[in-house]
């Protein structure tokens, strides 16, 4: 008998109506385990449920978005740099409404940060330095469930598998808000007001099923933190330094 455990962010709304964020799915002797994850946790989130260390235990090989060991390589940080930053002759000022532009230095003026350190950024690197500071200001920057099995399955020398190569994520990074740079980074901002709501509900020890806004219908508050999460997960993948 042949055990999987898919450790992947899953799609937030198919969370909100599960009571748990780990699922088996079994044909004939094979099961395949599916955990949907956080990549980024904090400190009093661990340990982790039970379910995920159960299915762990019984997986004999651990499948994760992409090659989590290379995500740190210089090489690898060099490329994504020169993709997700502007050439010469093209900032973010040259692509953002004024209005938008105003309002991105109104935030990083009251987070103390220099607009001028990000001019550069296209619009996915800004978001997801934003997300990263707006995470580490929260003390959400512990490792997440991934990474935790990662080592885990490293040191217990289990087969690796990823669903696909970070050539393919830098190349999804690289075009998401092509065209469309004023609506990404008006949304990031929207974003950055609920995160505090958000960072709460995404807790991996939280039932999802309950979640819910005080204000607005339940349908509009899965749709906002739906949004905040999207944030958290290119956050996780891609550290940037600057």
């Amino acid at each position: 008998m042949r055990f999987f455990l898919v450790l992947a962010l899953l799609v937030w709304q198919s969370l909100a109506h599960a009571d748990t964020s780990v699922w088996k799915v079994t044909k004939g002797e094979q099961s395949l385990f599916i955990g949907g994850t956080l990549h980024v946790l904090a400190p009093s989130d661990y340990p982790l449920p039970a379910s995920f260390s159960a299915s762990y235990q019984q997986a004999q090989t651990l499948v994760f978005e992409t090659d989590l060991s290379a995500l740190s390589t210089p090489d690898l940080q060099l490329k994504m740099l020169s993709v997700l930053t502007y050439p010469k002759g093209k900032d973010l000022k040259s692509v953002l409404k004024e209005k938008t532009y105003q309002r991105l230095n109104t935030y990083c003026q009251a987070r103390g940060l220099p607009l001028d350190n990000f001019r550069k950024f296209k619009p996915a690197l800004l978001t997801i330095t934003l997300t990263m500071i707006e995470l580490q200001r929260m003390g959400i920057s512990s490792a997440g469930v991934d990474e935790h099995f990662y080592k885990q399955a490293t040191k217990d020398g289990k087969p690796l598998l990823e669903l696909e190569t970070n050539e393919q994520q830098l190349q999804f990074l690289a075009a998401m808000g092509e065209g469309q740079e004023d609506q990404l980074i008006s949304s990031t901002l929207d974003d950055m007001g609920i995160f505090e709501i958000a960072s709460r509900c995404l807790s991996t020890n939280n039932e999802t099923s309950k979640v819910d806004l005080a204000d607005g219908s339940s349908q509009h508050g899965n749709a906002l933190l739906a949004s905040a999460a999207s944030n958290c997960v290119v956050a996780r993948y891609f550290v940037f330094p600057f």
